[in-house]
């Protein structure tokens, strides 16, 4: 048996969620969004204060150009809109439109029956063993998510 390693494991099934959400989620959701576009439009739309792109690119652990690259899609896309700070003319607030709250909607109910597939025939404590693992691989990364 050839056992692969953990970060080959991890990468494949990176691979296979991000080939399930090409195939079956991105041509269903409104304006052809990407993952990365959703979970951005998710955490903008439960966010209960403005949003600055640094907070975003905290969140997100992407870099400065992917951050702007997703936030001028979902602007040209019509899913949110950027201002300037008056103050400070290099920060830019975030504000997400109805459009993006519906769209937001859609992504969501997608994400849940993916997470439903991922899930299948997993017992709570297998869920939270691997809630545990995935937590710790992170922090082993550097990463407190």
């Amino acid at each position: 048996m050839n056992k692969k390693s953990i970060g080959s494991q991890i990468h494949i099934t990176e691979t296979l969620i991000h080939n399930y959400i090409d195939t079956n989620i991105n041509g269903k959701i409104d304006n052809g969004m990407t993952g990365v576009e959703g979970m951005t439009l998710k955490y903008l739309c439960n966010c209960e204060k403005e949003v600055r792109t640094t907070e975003l690119k905290e969140y997100t652990h992407l870099s400065k150009a992917s951050t702007s690259q997703t936030l001028n899609s979902l602007v040209e896309k019509g899913l949110i809109t950027m201002s300037v700070d008056p103050l400070d003319k290099r920060k830019k607030t975030i504000q997400v439109t109805e459009k993006g709250r519906e769209v937001k909607k859609q992504f969501e109910l997608h994400f849940a029956q993916m997470n439903a597939l991922i899930e299948k025939d997993m017992s709570e404590e297998e869920k939270e063993i691997l809630q545990r693992l995935l937590k710790q691989i992170r922090a082993n990364l550097g990463v407190d998510y």
